[in-house]
């Protein structure tokens, strides 16, 4: 593993499978969530393929262009035709579990390092530290 808390080819190879092949989702839509996800855009995405497999609709570029078409995160990467780059990408059924708990671990670290951050701040005297109150007397 890199010293990055992401991986945006896991994301992007991730959603490529799901988008080529609904019937992964199921692998997946058990543990993996949107907010699992660092790339704003993929979050999205991803939600959206839940939403569309919940309602029993395909969710392919086709289908959710109509959505992402005047997205601004999806402009910035260069377009609807985005979308159809990321089926391409797709990984293998086989890789498919292994890349959302790739993903699922990477959203760990970052919360944990985020609370980290935040009681090196308190001990260092950088944050204040807030007292609580259990109302005892």
């Amino acid at each position: 593993m890199n010293g990055e808390l992401f991986s945006i080819e896991a994301e992007q190879q991730l959603l490529g499978s799901l988008l080529g092949d609904n019937a992964q989702i199921g692998k997946v839509a058990t543990f993996l969530k949107p907010d699992h996800f660092f790339d704003p855009l993929h979050a999205e995405i991803f939600g959206h393929v839940l939403r569309c497999e919940a309602e029993g609709l395909l969710a392919s570029p086709v289908t959710l262009k109509p959505i992402f078409q005047t997205h601004e995160g999806m402009a910035q990467a260069g377009g609807v035709g985005y979308l159809g780059k990321l089926v391409a990408m797709g990984a293998t059924r086989s890789a498919l579990r292994q890349f959302g708990e790739l993903i699922v671990d990477y959203a760990a670290r970052r919360s944990f390092n985020v609370e980290l951050e935040a009681a090196l701040g308190c001990a260092s005297g950088k944050y204040a530290v807030r007292r609580l109150e259990f109302g005892m007397e």
